[in-house]
């Protein structure tokens, strides 16, 4: 541990990553990045069990996944909170965010290796992920009101999220399947 200081350990082009410095400028905390890939080496591994980046060093302990890094960021820091005040709207943005990883950025993910590799994707992993990813769209389109940020008049956890990873999202749909999820869901 580094005593006190914020250290955010990842990879820039991680949109994982990037939520979790996206929130760290949002809230106005010091911290400094510590350029690291994912690892399935043992020092890692006692920072983060899955050995993914993310990871958060903290005051209190090294931290992953990005939904609890958000988390223990409005907690252990809540003078500029990223979540709604309201606890329903608090719910829906928790909805939200849960709708993109899960049911969006997690099977797109699928498509990664045919989109940015040099090896087409097989038919039925592109039936599949075309599933999910029709009814994870639809159900954005009817969770997803800016205005012009998702709850209230800045940024939170929800715009982040939907920030970094819709648009990656959009690009690989655009590539796989000829469509844009970022226009089917008005934003």
């Amino acid at each position: 541990m580094t005593g006190t200081r914020l250290r955010l350990h990842g990879h820039p082009v991680s949109n994982y990553v990037n939520i979790v410095r996206a929130a760290l400028i949002e809230k106005q905390l010091d911290h400094d990045f510590v350029e690291t890939g994912a690892s399935q080496d043992e020092a890692f591994l006692a920072a983060n069990p899955m050995g993914k980046i993310p990871v958060l060093e903290t005051p209190h302990g090294w931290l992953g996944e990005t939904v609890a890094i958000l988390d223990y960021l409005d907690d252990a820091y809540p003078e500029r909170s990223l979540r709604p005040a309201d606890v329903g709207d608090r719910a829906r943005s928790r909805q939200l965010i849960n709708v993109v990883q899960v049911y969006v950025e997690t099977p797109a993910r699928m498509l990664y290796h045919g989109v940015f590799g040099d090896v087409p994707n097989p038919d039925a992993i592109v039936a599949a992920t075309r599933d999910t990813l029709d009814r994870g769209t639809a159900a954005l389109a009817r969770l997803m009101q800016p205005r012009p940020f998702l709850f209230g008049d800045r940024p939170g956890q929800a715009d982040l999220f939907a920030f970094y990873n819709l648009d990656l999202v959009d690009r690989v749909t655009r590539f796989a399947y000829g469509r844009s999820i970022a226009r089917e869901i008005g934003t």
